[in-house]
């Protein structure tokens, strides 16, 4: 499986290439609370990595409370970096697209992660 996984790993961002060369930015950002400041401390980590143009769901998908009319799909390459890994709640800005991770769906080349299939909200 370790060649599959390093063709693939390869293969993805080729084609992801092929579509569109405009990255998506990534942003997550959390915050602690500093009681000896009494501030709130944010940190903010950020990911620009290559996605393919958002797409619309298909009507049949779109059910009003998991996928909603305004959803779009986007394929990323499974290198993110800072981040490590896409999560529900980033923050995501390719292009006019402007949008917040609200499911993650990990694609699998064996035992390996080689790409995310996210579904952004509005």
């Amino acid at each position: 499986m370790g060649n599959l996984d390093a063709a693939f790993n390869q293969l993805v961002p080729a084609i992801l290439g092929v579509f569109s060369d405009t990255p998506a930015v990534f942003t997550r950002s959390s915050s602690t609370y500093d009681p000896a400041n009494d501030t709130n401390v944010v940190t903010t980590l950020t990911a620009s990595v290559l996605t393919s143009p958002p797409e619309g769901f298909s009507l049949r998908y779109i059910n009003g409370t998991t996928v909603q009319s305004g959803d779009r799909r986007i394929t990323t390459v499974a290198d993110y970096g800072a981040l490590t890994a896409p999560q529900v709640g980033d923050k995501v800005v390719r292009g006019e697209l402007d949008a917040v991770i609200v499911a993650v769906s990990p694609v699998n080349s064996g035992d390996k992660v080689v790409a995310y299939e996210l579904q952004v909200r509005t």
